[in-house]
């Protein structure tokens, strides 16, 4: 069977942000990608993407503001989809960006078209199924039309208790849903959320509920402090420490201290580089959690 639709678009990583161009391939009510055109189109395709979405259950959200990227302007979009690879069927967030906005419609579109079509599969099971006596609730999972504010990530996976629940971490609302007044420990790791942060620790203070959150500067770590967060990563001051313990740890008649150092950081660039979810920093935090 034909694809439905396919093309090259840049997608945001989960873990590393960075913008990769990627080649999309949505077909048979999934959303495919790989690493690139050539991979896509191989006979090996079906088994080296990269990742796979299901269009069922698949929330398309709104349109990105417009984004500069390295002298381009792109036009994005986001969905909400559960992971066909995953053997725990966790939801993400996928972020497009298409090169004009054309084509951001075009693509919104036929992944509208496609999760139509899978409603209406669904829905088609969930009849027979009650037409033959059984439990329709067992076969499908029909949506409402109502946006899903809190999406539960399935637990119990290898080697973390870390779970999603996806929602605006810098509105009150959120907060408060979450019941973070309750909680024994905040951990903030938003970029450019000093504000927010402010915020948030004058909340939780109250309750006194300790807060960690990370920031770039000493003006913002100093701001944060003096808001009430109860410890600041502040990654300037973090990076020097850990040159300084270098210099302390070496040994002048190593020398090939520092290229051992850069070899073990190089592993680790490459695990926080993978897609896969469940990296050495996860599996680190997570016992703690």
């Amino acid at each position: 069977m034909a694809p439905e639709y396919e093309g090259m678009m840049l997608k945001k990583g989960q873990i590393n942000t960075a913008l990769k161009r990627r080649f999309f391939r949505l077909r048979n009510g999934i959303l495919y990608y790989y690493k690139d055109q050539k991979t896509g189109n191989a006979a090996t395709a079906d088994i080296c993407h990269i990742g796979s979405l299901e269009c069922k259950e698949m929330k398309l959200e709104t349109e990105l503001a417009p984004l500069k990227y390295k002298g381009e302007t792109l036009f994005g979009f986001t969905v909400l989809a559960r992971s066909v690879d995953s053997k725990s069927a966790k939801w993400r967030i996928l972020e497009c960006f298409c090169e004009s906005e054309a084509e951001r419609a075009k693509w919104m579109q036929r992944i509208t078209e496609a999760i139509a079509a899978e409603a209406r599969a669904v829905a088609a099971a969930a009849a027979a199924a009650a037409a033959a006596g059984l439990n329709a609730s067992t076969h499908a999972n029909v949506s409402k039309g109502r946006k899903q504010s809190v999406i539960l990530e399935a637990r119990g996976q290898p080697a973390s208790n870390i779970y999603s629940q996806y929602a605006d971490p810098v509105n009150p609302e959120t907060w408060h849903h979450y019941e973070l007044h309750a909680a024994s420990l905040v951990i903030s790791c938003g970029q450019d959320t000093t504000r927010s942060d402010c915020a948030l620790a004058r909340d939780l203070a109250h309750h006194h509920v300790p807060f960690i959150c990370v920031c770039d500067s000493d003006i913002e770590a100093k701001v944060l402090y003096e808001a009430g967060v109860t410890y600041v990563v502040q990654q300037e001051a973090l990076a020097a420490k850990v040159l300084g313990s270098f210099f302390l740890d070496e040994d002048p008649a190593d020398t090939l201290f520092f290229e051992g150092k850069a070899l073990e950081h190089i592993a680790d660039i490459e695990d926080e580089l993978c897609e896969d979810e469940s990296n050495r920093s996860r599996r680190l935090i997570a016992p703690f959690l």
